[in-house]
């Protein structure tokens, strides 16, 4: 459905003035500066965070996240216990990078990764070189 110009315009006027919020247009993440990225990444990290305090079930609580076997899983989840780690769809080099963090992480009392697009893996099995 495409937007009327001249309804959109009349539906704005109706609305008071402290309620409508102009937004600069958004950018892709690939042509913003490093130091946006950051921004933009600690800022959303901050909500999440909030969010979680502020919910009365902490049971499930997503996060999105770059996350490697380096991670310190801590310091994005400040509660962190015997968690279980779930990939669906853990396509190419993400599947056996979640069974590195699972080995990786004591924290981490599980794991189940459901693998796909083998053929998109960039390492080889060497069951000789382990």
């Amino acid at each position: 459905m495409q937007s009327n110009p001249e309804t959109d315009e009349l539906f704005l006027s109706a609305l008071s003035v402290d309620v409508i919020q102009n937004t600069p247009p958004r950018r892709p993440p690939s042509q913003l500066s490093a130091e946006e990225r950051e921004r933009r990444k600690r800022e959303n990290l901050e909500r999440k965070a909030q969010n979680r305090t502020d919910s009365a079930s902490t049971l499930f609580s997503p996060l999105t996240s770059y996350v490697t076997a380096e991670t310190e899983l801590r310091e994005l989840i400040g509660e962190l216990e015997d968690a279980v780690m779930v990939g669906l769809h853990t396509c190419g080099d993400l599947a056996p990078s979640t069974l590195r963090m699972f080995v990786a992480k004591a924290e981490l009392a599980a794991v189940c990764s459901v693998g796909c697009c083998y053929h998109l893996l960039s390492e080889e099995f060497d069951p000789a070189g382990q």
